[in-house]
């Protein structure tokens, strides 16, 4: 508990001093036509949850992440850091993503081989290149997904905080204390981040994650969830590791569902996300924020509750996607998307 503590304390020391650098250097985010902040925010929390977590591993006693999965995440934070000064074109961005999920998969060899009995019976299984080609989709997913709901101040911070801490708690609970140790010092970080993001601790955030924040975390949740599923005794199961990611996956997918419906780019930036469409509602950020952080905790609870088991694989799947399919409903029912930008309420 010595490093959790000390990477959190790291990292809350790190923000303030990363903030005025950024300032200094303009990699701030200004507001704009989308962006409704108040000011220049500095664009470097991310950069300070890697920094804290490289110097815990310094000063861990034991291996805090493995080599590959610090070099990749270096990755990922330098491009996004680039992003967030330059604005970087969305191919280049993809580019990049599914070539670090290629040496994700044929480096280090983690990669999904089985869902799980999602049909009844036996468990859907890939050989090598389905199996390599299915993970980088997957894991430019999430990192976009990531990416997608960080969208209000405190959101993405939160749901990734409850999502890491209960695979800690799974992992904990199979015997891997050294992956335990890791997403708890991870959560740590994130708790340290949300003193200086999340509105309901402040009037109004002094630094966001930024690109570089939510595309590496987005690896490392991949890197885990695929980490602790696959093998011959996974501490969760495929289809729980589907609940576990929890609000930001049926967001997502329903998001993506909404705009091939209507012909849109599934990956454009636009405002018909869940936390867009509460706050058309004339929700405050807080309400917003401590709303959908409830439904995400309901879903990462079914998914802890079943993590161990496999004999519910089936109807876990289905229910999953049926509530998709309502969240998606809902939406298309008291809402209306026009173009890429406003949301007009019914």
């Amino acid at each position: 508990m010595l490093t959790v503590i000390f990477a959190t304390l790291l990292c809350a020391a790190v923000i303030p001093v990363l903030g005025k650098l950024a300032i200094a250097y303009g990699l701030t985010d200004k507001p704009d036509n989308r962006k409704k902040h108040i000011g220049e925010i500095p664009l470097t929390g991310g950069l300070a949850i890697f920094l804290a977590l490289v110097f815990a591993e310094l000063a861990a006693p034991g291996e805090l992440m493995p080599p590959m999965l610090f070099g990749l995440c270096f990755v990922l934070v330098i491009l996004g850091l680039v992003d967030d000064y330059k604005n970087l074109s969305a191919r280049c961005r993809l580019y990049f993503q599914v070539a670090v999920a290629t040496l994700m998969v044929v480096l280090a060899d983690v990669r999904i081989e089985s869902l799980g009995a999602l049909f009844g019976g036996s468990d859907v299984q890939f050989g090598y290149v389905a199996s390599l080609l299915f993970t980088v989709m997957c894991t430019v997913g999430v990192i976009n997904a990531i990416n997608m709901i960080d969208g209000l101040d405190g959101l993405s911070g939160s749901l990734l905080a409850v999502t890491l801490s209960s695979m800690g708690v799974l992992a904990m609970a199979n015997g891997n204390t050294d992956t335990a140790l890791t997403l708890f010092s991870i959560s740590g970080c994130l708790l340290a981040f949300l003193f200086y993001n999340s509105r309901v601790i402040r009037e109004r955030a002094t630094v966001f994650l930024g690109d570089s924040g939510s595309m590496m975390l987005g690896l490392v949740l991949v890197w885990y969830l695929v980490d602790m599923t696959q093998g011959t005794d996974p501490a969760i199961s495929t289809v729980a590791a589907g609940w576990l990611f929890g609000l930001p996956l049926m967001d997502t997918v329903a998001v993506m569902m909404g705009r091939v419906i209507e012909k849109r780019s599934p990956f454009e930036a636009g405002r018909d996300h869940l936390h867009h469409r509460l706050r058309s509602r004339n929700l405050s950020v807080g309400s917003v924020v401590l709303t959908m952080l409830a439904m995400h905790c309901a879903l990462v609870l079914v998914g802890t509750v079943n993590a161990a088991t496999t004999e519910n694989d089936t109807w876990l799947f289905w229910a999953f996607v049926i509530l998709v399919i309502v969240h998606f409903a809902i939406s298309k029912r008291y809402f209306k998307v026009a173009g890429a930008g406003v949301i007009e309420v019914k």
